[in-house]
């Protein structure tokens, strides 16, 4: 079960943080390409079967550590799954939007932040070290609308079956729905 609410305020974004249990708050970062915009970055996450992770391609975001920011955390992300250091990207100071996540046992719900970051164009993906965590093997850029195909377990690659996190594809279209109704206006 799945709720997403577009376009908090950092203020709303922070008050809802303080209202939730840290542990229950989570962030994703939408990177397009500085030249390509039809591109995104996504970050391959290692299975992990011992733990129930379950490998795929999603875009680069985490948990919220205690005594973070949801802001200090997307950007924490972006270095460590992507390798962006803070003069690499602008990263948006609004909340693009959030997603209400029911976990497994439904009990309880896992809020994640979504914010956006744009490109210095001097980024590039440098020499890929795997992150500090040792959770993300890889990262790339994919156009979600000509990369990704419905294979035999859901979403994957196009010539592979390396899984892609839908919800994740989902995000994306709503960010690019949202910009086109920007410029529409």
């Amino acid at each position: 079960m799945e709720k997403t609410k577009i376009g908090l305020s950092l203020k709303e974004a922070r008050e809802m943080a303080l209202k939730i249990s840290k542990e229950d708050i989570g962030v994703r970062i939408i990177v397009p390409h500085h030249s390509n915009h039809n591109q995104f970055l996504f970050v391959r996450n290692r299975e992990d079967k011992r733990m129930g992770k379950r490998g795929g391609w999603g875009l680069p975001g985490g948990g919220v550590d205690k005594g973070e920011t949801p802001y200090a955390a997307a950007m924490r992300e972006l270095w460590e799954e992507a390798g962006f250091e803070k003069g690499d990207y602008h990263l948006s100071k609004k909340v693009f939007g959030y997603k209400k996540i029911g976990l497994f046992d439904t009990s309880r719900w896992f809020y994640v932040l979504i914010f956006s970051a744009s490109l210095e164009l001097s980024a590039e993906l440098k020499n890929f070290k795997p992150d500090p965590d040792g959770d993300i093997v890889n990262r790339q850029w994919f156009n979600p609308e000509t990369d990704f195909k419905i294979g035999f377990n859901g979403l994957c690659l196009k010539g592979s079956e390396e899984p892609v996190y839908a919800d994740h594809v989902e995000t994306i279209r709503k960010y690019m729905i949202g910009l086109l109704s920007k410029k529409i206006r």
